[in-house]
């Protein structure tokens, strides 16, 4: 019996989507940093706290997304956790905040 957790793929077509190189990394990537970014922005507009608690906003708001889609992907047929997913939000998620604490 193979655990919701598996690594293993559930067929080749899962396996060469889950690639490192995949287009579906580069969308996580992207995604994630813009959501930080949008979660931050909004974070400024309703709140006067300082750009510290923007970013931390941002970067969460981001990453409990990345977390639904995952667990989302988890539930549906032919289809499956992917760690690389969550790596490549990471990235994305750090690369913004970097960013947004130098601009």
């Amino acid at each position: 019996m193979s655990s919701v957790f598996s690594t293993a793929p559930a067929d080749s077509l899962n396996q060469a989507r889950d690639s490192w190189l995949a287009k579906d990394k580069a969308a996580h990537f992207l995604c994630s940093a813009l959501l930080t970014g949008a979660g931050a922005w909004i974070h400024s507009i309703n709140h006067n706290h300082g750009l510290g608690q923007d970013i931390r906003f941002g970067a969460g708001f981001a990453f409990i997304l990345g977390l639904a889609k995952e667990g989302r992907d988890m539930v549906q047929p032919r289809n499956r956790w992917s760690w690389k997913d969550l790596a490549a939000n990471l990235a994305g998620i750090a690369l913004a905040v970097i960013l947004l604490d130098v601009w």
